[in-house]
């Protein structure tokens, strides 16, 4: 439920819809992670983060604008302000949540208008760019309400993002899933 105010807004979690089994693999599950795999903060032990130990140039702007963006999303849906996550959404968006209910992108942001977080935070975020399309993949910790009901959840997520024809990048899916 992350995204929504991230809060059981798995919202995030859709990337695995649009690039479905060809993005999966890439991101490195069983095995060294690919040359545009970046992770934001962390380091390797040897002083670098893994954004700087990848490939440098636009694939490390482009995981620096995502995850500003994916930033900013959780940051409006914390605020309740689905006018500044709607920017972010493709029009035919598309959200599984954590509780596996789908929501298009009216749905979704009619779910962050309900949302009210005591805490609303997204950590561990690694992203895969693929050319005109990126996989960002973290956690979330939603402590609040949504829809009148309450939530107290920890979730890991993985948004797909597309570089529109306009240049701007926005999710076009989000899945959830609870840590257990």
């Amino acid at each position: 439920m992350k995204k929504q105010g991230r809060l059981t807004i798995s919202i995030l979690t859709f990337g695995v819809l649009v690039l479905g089994g060809w993005a999966l693999p890439a991101l490195g599950q069983g095995g060294n992670p690919p040359a545009s795999t970046k992770e934001s903060g962390q380091t390797s032990g040897r002083g670098e983060t893994a954004v700087e130990q990848t490939v440098k140039g636009s694939d490390t702007s482009v995981a620096q604008a995502l995850i500003a963006l994916e930033n900013k999303w959780a940051e409006e849906a914390k605020n309740g302000n689905a006018d500044g996550v709607a920017r972010l959404l493709a029009d035919d968006f598309v959200e599984t949540d954590a509780d596996s209910s789908v929501h298009n992108r009216e749905q979704a942001l009619a779910l962050i208008k309900t949302g009210k977080w005591e805490a609303n935070q997204i950590s561990n975020l690694k992203v895969a760019v693929y050319g005109k399309a990126a996989v960002v993949t973290g956690t979330w910790l939603g402590k609040g309400t949504s829809n009148g009901k309450p939530v107290d959840a920890r979730e890991r997520w993985t948004d797909t993002w597309v570089r529109m024809p306009n240049g701007r990048w926005q999710c076009v899916a989000s899945h959830s899933s609870p840590i257990k």
